[in-house]
């Protein structure tokens, strides 16, 4: 099941708005970038093309050698689309977590920056039953059932003031087009099977959209070719 289909409410989380306050601390420890597994549902870390850009900015290294290096591909079939996330050792580590820190910290995904909160993100229809994507003023406080690891002395926060601590802009313009995107695509997704090649041409049109690498559409392949 899709992260993005999963209701953090019913799964223990805490609905709550910019101007309300919760509680947590960080001591650097590294032990949320631990224990993961990209087989289990909403354990691995989602990334989208602002989060791979950001990555890139950060790392200077083109987009796609970001993609082929750090990042592993897999088929939504809740969305019916290709989606990115990020690499996850043997050892259940993330791939950027290094000597116990993230390496990159300024440019991390939005996931982490956000942690312990997510956004709330509602798909709507408009007139011509077309989906399109919606950020609510709300959050939504993560909560593990069993927490593996400790952060200390809780202290308290307003949504907007974490918001402001981890440098995330509460409008977060490109993220909000991005989601858009990715829901408007999605339906296109539908009308393909797992295996069809034309997946390519939307998965590079999420991800790849800042590129000017054209695809032909009847063959999935580069006009250029």
């Amino acid at each position: 099941m899709s992260e993005f289909t999963r209701n953090p409410v019913h799964l223990g989380g805490k609905e709550i708005a910019v101007d309300d306050t919760f509680k947590f601390s960080c001591s650097g420890c590294g032990n949320c970038c631990r224990w993961r597994n990209n087989k289990i549902a909403g354990n691995e870390i989602f990334l989208s093309e602002p989060d791979i850009i950001r990555i890139s900015k950060l790392l200077n290294l083109p987009i796609v050698q970001v993609i082929e290096k750090y990042v592993k591909i897999d088929y939504d079939s809740d969305l019916n689309i290709y989606l990115c996330r990020l690499k996850i050792k043997s050892t259940g580590v993330c791939v950027f977590l290094r000597t116990g820190t993230c390496h990159i910290y300024e440019g991390r995904p939005r996931t982490c920056a956000l942690y312990p909160l997510a956004r709330e993100i509602q798909v709507y229809f408009d007139s011509r039953r077309e989906h399109y994507a919606h950020y609510e003023d709300k959050y939504y406080i993560c909560s593990d059932k069993e927490p593996q690891y400790k952060c200390g002395d809780a202290f308290q926060y307003t949504v907007g003031e974490w918001l402001v601590k981890n440098r995330v802009p509460i409008e977060d313009t490109d993220d909000r087009e991005w989601f858009t995107k990715l829901i408007s695509l999605s339906e296109k997704g539908k009308k393909l099977s797992a295996d069809d090649p034309l997946h390519r041409n939307l998965f590079c049109e999420l991800y790849l959209s800042n590129m000017n690498d054209k695809f032909d559409d009847r063959k999935g392949k580069r006009i250029d070719d």
